[in-house]
């Protein structure tokens, strides 16, 4: 398949994503994923979660190229006044519960998802992230509050239920000096992070409760542009497959590999347009 039948499949199935409960929305190069079901306050049946799953995968396997632009930044955001995201959806888990199994399932692919993503994914809390909805919004590699609703409130011991869908190690990662057991306490508890809380606790990278819209828009789309000028092969080396490397082998791979010829191309062309002095070549 061409890049052009890749790009063109690619703006086809994101544009048939978008439904009442899901909106899916290319601003330059940031793709906004906005959750809208106001009647369960954006809980996740099995619809909702395959929506979202679709929507990562696909932007995953096509390099994050959407209509010919390189995607560097996903936000995912809420519709819905008040929250971001709940968890499981309990109509679904009562009435169908081996469906719910598998909606529980994609929400678990959909976190890991979101920490291989060749990009940056960006959750934007202008409400509560509840139970589920928070174990969400810890996958994204950033949180920015952008109302004084923003939080955090892990629910699952009201339901006598522990981490589900890898919030729990997520946290350890966030917080490496608090390990396994501070996690845990903080989910019997049923901890609660405010704005505030969230800043203090560098779970929340960036503050926009007293700022208008287009200031995180716009925050945004430096991010993105910063992203896109790494060449998609290099970001999905270190963002995507890193594990598979060591540093020293993953160097030595781009070591005077195309890309990096070139750039060292560009830079002495630059050079000499400016006047500086062209290397000596060695005898």
């Amino acid at each position: 398949m061409t890049k052009e039948n890749r790009e063109s499949e690619h703006l086809t199935r994101l544009s048939e994503l978008s439904s009442e409960s899901l909106r899916v929305e290319l601003w330059g190069p940031v793709l906004f994923v906005t959750f809208q079901e106001n009647s369960s306050r954006n809980a996740f049946d099995h619809a909702l979660a395959t929506q979202l799953f679709h929507v990562l995968k696909t932007s995953m396997d096509n390099d994050m190229m959407f209509k010919g632009q390189r995607i560097g930044v996903i936000a995912l955001c809420s519709g819905v006044e008040g929250v971001f995201a709940s968890g499981g959806h309990l109509k679904e888990i009562m009435a169908e519960p081996e469906k719910a199994r598998l909606s529980m399932n994609i929400m678990r692919n959909n976190c890991q998802l979101l920490t291989q993503l060749p990009a940056l994914s960006v959750c934007l809390l202008g409400g509560v992230a509840i139970g589920g909805g928070a174990e969400l919004a810890l996958a994204a590699d950033e949180r920015w509050l952008i109302h004084h609703s923003a939080a955090l409130e892990l629910r699952q011991r009201n339901w006598n239920l522990p981490f589900g869908w890898g919030g729990g190690s997520r946290l350890e990662q966030l917080r490496p000096q608090g390990g396994s057991r501070r996690s845990a306490l903080d989910c019997v508890e049923g901890r609660r992070w405010n704005a505030e809380d969230l800043l203090a606790d560098q779970l929340a990278q960036r503050d926009f409760t007293d700022q208008s819209k287009d200031n995180w828009t716009s925050a945004l789309m430096r991010r993105a542009e910063n992203f896109t000028q790494c060449s998609s092969e290099l970001a999905r080396a270190l963002l995507t497959d890193s594990k598979a490397e060591t540093a020293t082998q993953l160097f030595d791979r781009f070591w005077l590999g195309s890309g990096h010829q070139v750039a060292l191309k560009q830079h002495l062309e630059r050079g000499r347009q400016n006047g500086f002095p062209r290397p000596k070549e060695s005898s």
